[in-house]
């Protein structure tokens, strides 16, 4: 059981609390402990089958705290389940709580030797360049090539250390703890690693030297690495850009080390941007609208000489024949209509992928024959999706019942 969880604190507080009923100096196992808080709260223990877990992890917390010691709870201990002020309980414990030093014993075994408690610039010190190897009432410093590397990343250097360790200890700074300290500064930072944005090489030093003196050039910085290497903070175009305009003539290297060769399409000026898109703000109804108007002007001129005139038995748009199969006869005949299934199918998908209307014949339920003037939207699933009328009413029509079409116009 972990005592930050709400029963976990529930349980501590009730420890502390029977633990302070006990005289003073009383100090009871971990089964007493758990008996006495079975019968002073039956109820909230009677939920738990093995109070020992989590008792353990209480009288363990407790004691790495200084509330209790060897088991029993102490004055300090006692003021703060009180409720006293916790100046209270701290002026109980300062007495208790050993003073810290301020030096070390060092040994010839590369260690240092802390007799109590380090505060104080000597613990800061032993923190950057040692490793805790034991703790206690005396604690155990370790010193090794990567704790004293530590020191010497932060800018320390060899004298430096040797001469804070020699103020903080009461012994003087053994020869081999010297010899170390020295031997892993003579051998710290010999690679160095270093950021640059571009780098300009060539094989004759002369070269360098007049360009790394050159005035006109100050502003690239340039810091000498190698005889016939220099380097820049300043990006690489815009060296190659001051150089060229200093006439030295300098060729791009890539990251491979081969040259780049400028493209031939490059032009003095940058391309003119694209011309915005325009969209149309005309929207679905309005479209509509503008087509029934033009539907209504089609319909409204005379269509005599286009539909063969009445003679050939074609009805008006919306109406209804007579004589059932025989108007489907009758308009398998006629010029421009077909009654052929696999033919009106074809011509339905045609007006559809074109957009334009045609003239339909529909059989009624009665076995009545209507011509209807239709703007086909869809054939699919044996049937066709259309918009009929002025108002482009959507409606749908059995292929089956079709006995005939023609085009509009």
């Amino acid at each position: 059981m972990h005592t930050s969880y709400p029963l976990g604190r529930v349980r501590r507080h009730d420890a502390l609390t029977a633990l302070a009923t006990l005289p003073p100096g009383s100090a009871p196992t971990l089964d007493g402990l758990t008996e006495l808080l079975r019968w002073r709260h039956p109820l909230r223990t009677a939920r738990a089958a093995d109070l020992g877990p989590g008792l353990e992890v209480v009288a363990r917390e407790a004691e790495w705290a200084g509330v209790t010691g060897r088991g029993a709870l102490g004055g300090p201990g006692r003021a703060v389940v009180a409720g006293d002020p916790p100046a209270v309980a701290a002026g109980l414990m300062e007495p208790l709580v050993p003073p810290a030093v301020d030096h070390v014993l060092l040994q010839a075994d590369l260690t240092a030797v802390a007799p109590g408690r380090l505060d104080g610039p000597v613990r800061s010190l032993l923190h950057v360049v040692s490793d805790v190897e034991s703790r206690g009432g005396a604690s155990v410093h370790r010193f090794s090539e990567a704790s004293v590397r530590r020191a010497l990343d932060l800018g320390w250097s060899a004298d430096r250390v040797l001469a804070e360790l020699a103020e903080a200890s009461r012994t003087g700074v053994p020869q081999p703890l010297d010899y170390l300290v020295r031997d892993v500064a003579r051998r710290h930072g010999q690679a160095r690693v270093g950021a640059c944005s571009a780098y300009l090489r060539s094989d004759d030093p002369a070269l360098l030297d007049r360009i790394e003196r050159d005035r006109a050039l100050g502003m690239l910085q340039w810091r000498r690495v190698a005889p016939t290497v220099l380097v820049s903070p300043v990006p690489a175009p815009t060296v190659v850009d001051l150089l060229r305009e200093e006439q030295y003539g300098p060729l791009v290297e890539g990251g491979d080390g081969g040259l780049r060769v400028a493209p031939t399409t490059a032009r003095r000026t940058s391309p003119r941007p694209p011309s915005p898109v325009r969209v149309s703000t005309v929207d679905e109804e309005v479209a509509r609208q503008v087509v029934a108007q033009l539907r209504r002007g089609e319909a409204s001129r005379p269509r005599a000489g286009r539909d063969g005139g009445a003679g050939q038995g074609w009805p008006a748009a919306g109406g209804s024949g007579t004589g059932g199969r025989g108007a489907e006869g009758s308009a398998a005949t006629t010029g421009g209509r077909s009654a052929d299934p696999v033919v009106v199918a074809s011509v339905l998908h045609e007006a559809v992928a074109d957009g334009v209307p045609v003239r339909i014949g529909y059989a009624d339920d009665a076995g009545g024959v209507g011509w209807h003037l239709v703007r086909p939207l869809a054939v699919e699933a044996g049937r066709l999706r259309a918009g009929v009328g002025d108002g482009d009413a959507r409606r749908t029509f059995l292929l089956h019942r079709i006995t005939g079409v023609s085009p509009a116009g």
